[in-house]
């Protein structure tokens, strides 16, 4: 019989390391890197490690060597969703427990940023390139100077 998961659709976690795919000699593999943030469970997946071969008769196919059964975890709405193993995160509440007189209910999928940029103040490459260009030097006319 199946084990029942851990986490639901839905439910936030505390992400301490996310897998990745890395291709080396013996093949692909999923290695562990860090990662700490919180995100939301989105779904779930297997991921198979193994070795690639080419025979000139059949082509090219993929032996599988180990599965990794995997959630799929997202930090904002519009990221990416990262493979995080069960035994790599934990349950996250950010509502305080047992306080009288407040009611509990779980954040809703609106909560969660719409994208997750890695840093406090999102700037994109537009704004970085604007605030880069101030500091050019111009003329008296407001031409660009080579040099």
């Amino acid at each position: 019989m199946a084990r029942k998961p851990k986490f639901k659709i839905g439910d936030w976690v505390l992400v301490e390391k996310k897998l990745v795919l890395v291709d080396g000699q013996k093949g692909r593999e999923y290695v562990p890197f860090s990662l700490n943030r919180i995100g939301q469970v989105c779904g779930m997946t297997m991921k198979y490690e193994g070795r690639t071969e080419y025979i000139s008769e059949e082509g090219c196919y993929f032996i599988f060597g180990k599965g990794h059964k995997v959630y799929l975890v997202r930090l904002g709405m519009l990221n990416k969703p990262y493979f995080v193993r069960e035994g790599d995160m934990v349950a996250w509440d950010p509502l305080p427990k047992g306080l009288p007189g407040m009611v509990q209910h779980a954040p809703n999928a609106w909560d969660r940023p719409l994208k997750y940029y890695g840093h406090d103040k999102p700037q994109t490459p537009r704004e970085a390139m604007r605030e880069e260009m101030k500091e050019w030097p111009r003329d008296e006319k407001g031409r660009w100077i080579k040099g």
